[in-house]
């Protein structure tokens, strides 16, 4: 697992240098699913990557720990969200959008 997780970690680095290269003022956000419990290596490597290049982070595991449905209201098999899930997925992206520009961040699409 230690290979595929460096491999995850380059190519996630990869692609958001790619993105930052093609169009550098171009704001990226980062999204950990909610889906993912156990394995706590890979969002990790999301979130350092995040906080490295400055990106906007939504950690979905947290906003379905705030809301007040089981999992198996938020997901559909276990892994991809059901209709509840994604509009928690929707609503925090707004949110973070929203506070991103309250806190004098200026957001290039």
């Amino acid at each position: 697992t230690d290979i595929c997780f460096s491999s995850f970690k380059t190519s996630y680095e990869e692609l958001i240098k790619a993105i930052k290269g093609n169009n550098g003022s171009t704001d990226i956000m980062t999204i950990v699913e909610g889906s993912i419990r156990l394995n706590t290596t890979y969002p990790s490597a999301i979130l350092d990557l995040s906080r490295q290049y400055n990106l906007l982070n939504i950690d979905m595991r947290a906003e379905y720990k705030k809301s007040s449905l089981s999992y198996t209201k938020l997901l559909t098999n276990g892994v991809l969200p059901s209709k509840e899930g994604y509009n928690l997925y929707a609503l925090a992206v707004e949110n973070s959008i929203k506070n991103a520009i309250d806190s004098g961040r200026k957001i290039t699409p």
